[in-house]
């Protein structure tokens, strides 16, 4: 991450090579998921979720569903704003609010 300066430069130099060569060694028809969710810097999300959708369906890759994986019981450092967790990835899991993060599943064509 100290090698870029900003995030589009490591979007571009990085984030991107990373699933170009992911897609690369793929065969036709097997699954690629990817774990990774967006974060928040200085009050703003980082779109870490749209850009990787963005460039495997760019190179090619299917995205065929986003599944959640639950991750600790309090979400956005506990707040809870009219009825609603303030983190962006929520869901309710047995009557309680739990952050997740999505993996997104992406398939090559055949």
């Amino acid at each position: 991450a100290n090698k870029f300066r900003t995030y589009d430069a490591w979007r571009d130099g990085f984030l991107r090579p990373t699933l170009r060569t992911c897609v690369e060694y793929l065969k036709p028809g097997e699954v690629l998921l990817w774990n990774i969710a967006d974060v928040k810097i200085d009050g703003h999300y980082v779109p870490l979720e749209i850009d990787s959708i963005s460039a495997l369906s760019e190179f090619g890759m299917v995205m065929t569903e986003k599944l959640k994986m639950p991750l600790a019981t309090v979400t956005g450092g506990g707040k809870i704003i009219d009825g609603t967790p303030t983190t962006k990835n929520h869901l309710m899991l047995r009557g309680n609010y739990r952050k997740y993060e999505p993996i997104f599943v992406f398939r090559k064509p055949e």
